[in-house]
């Protein structure tokens, strides 16, 4: 749909006055990453959900009287069992992320790359999907 407006706004706009040519059609890179973030994202994150509710019978699920949480579990680790590798590797992945962004922001906007500048802010914009459902399944 935006690609039939955009071409009526060039055509009936800016392609006498402005003198050049410009491409309307997305690219196949553009395409791709609409589509991952129209359709498998919603997919992905409806899976937790859908098998929770499977998972119960049909009128406790559909009941919104009670109360969905059942209670808490409280788990004592002794320091000498705890593994400290899964919060260590997390913890370098995340800083590469935010380092990454520290980084390539300012210099896609120094040097006028619109691709990589979109590239970065496609980035944050899967990390704030991928942090809010975090957010989300821990409660």
């Amino acid at each position: 749909m935006a690609v039939v407006v955009d071409y009526f706004v060039y055509s009936a706009l800016f392609s006498s006055d402005m003198g050049i040519q410009i491409k309307i059609l997305p690219t196949s890179y553009a395409t791709i990453q609409a589509l991952f973030v129209g359709l498998f994202i919603p997919i992905i994150s409806s899976i937790v959900p859908i098998q929770r509710v499977m998972a119960k019978n049909i009128s406790d699920s559909i009941s919104t009287n009670r109360s969905q949480n059942k209670g808490s579990i409280i788990t004592i680790i002794q320091n000498s069992s705890f593994n400290k590798a899964p919060y260590l590797l997390i913890g370098v992945i995340l800083v590469i992320y935010g380092a990454s962004i520290y980084v390539f922001l300012p210099l896609a906007l120094i040097s006028s790359n619109f691709g990589l500048l979109l590239l970065v802010f496609f980035g944050i914009l899967m990390g704030m999907i991928f942090g809010l459902t975090i957010f989300v399944s821990n409660f």
